[in-house]
């Protein structure tokens, strides 16, 4: 899981790159108390705990603003809906779920919600067996925020942005190496990096990520630019976005 939220992260340290109407950055997200949804009441531990877990693996996702897990547990039983829940508390998303638990089988709902708009936006369902507690609790935190990061990406990158700045060109060719890949996606996530790299040439963010997709693209042997082969051993630096056809 380090691995991936790694991957996802030191994106920028400065609120200049969240240049958007709204004031919320872009990764801010509330991970409201996951619910109990079983007759065992002896199991509250283990879904507090699955709270705890997963606002401390997606506070590691760069760039993002997760509110602390003592502010979280104060919203515990409180009907409030999602839209007051983000205005309170300053955050653009809110993941919510429940834990149920059948014999040795355990399922995690989470679900994503539009703090804006109380839309529906993600969800999904993650199983694992009973055997070691705390390596299940690893284990289904690191899918759940492995998915959501991914989620995120996508859907932030999505967002309308009359002025893109250098952090909207590395998230869209982030969220476009996202999906499977081919020539054509090589070739559009080199082309954003590079408008990332010419409003900052000294994006460190953006070179690496050039860089480890050049590497893919050659690895994959899907170009003969011998700049993209000497651009992925130097670590970035501006490079070929153009498809070339074998």
């Amino acid at each position: 899981m380090l691995a991936v939220a790694g991957s996802l992260a030191a994106w920028i340290e400065n609120d200049r790159w969240f240049g958007s109407a709204d004031p919320r950055p872009r990764f801010s997200m509330v991970v409201l108390p996951f619910s109990n949804l079983g007759p065992d009441l002896g199991q509250g531990q283990f879904v507090d705990a699955i709270t705890s877990d997963l606002t401390v693996a997606l506070a590691r996702i760069g760039h993002s603003f997760v509110v602390s897990r003592n502010t979280v547990f104060t919203y515990r039983n409180k009907s409030l809906d999602t839209k007051q829940i983000g205005r309170e508390l300053g955050v653009r998303y809110a993941l919510e779920g429940g834990v149920r638990r059948s014999g040795n089988k355990v399922r995690v709902d989470a679900q994503l919600i539009d703090a804006e708009t109380d839309a529906l936006v993600w969800d999904q369902q993650f199983d694992g067996d009973v055997g070691d507690l705390f390596s299940l609790e690893d284990d289904i935190t690191s899918r759940v925020a492995i998915a959501l990061g991914i989620e995120l990406i996508d859907r932030e990158a999505a967002r309308p942005t009359k002025q893109p700045d250098v952090f909207d060109y590395i998230l869209r060719g982030a969220a476009v190496m996202n999906a499977p890949k081919t020539r054509r996606t090589y070739a559009e996530a080199v082309s954003l990096f590079n408008r990332a790299l010419t409003l900052d040439p000294q994006s460190v963010e953006a070179q690496s990520r050039l860089a480890i997709h050049l590497a893919g693209r050659v690895g994959a042997d899907i170009t003969r630019h011998d700049r993209d082969r000497y651009c992925a051993r130097r670590g970035g630096g501006r490079a070929s976005g153009s498809l070339v056809t074998r």
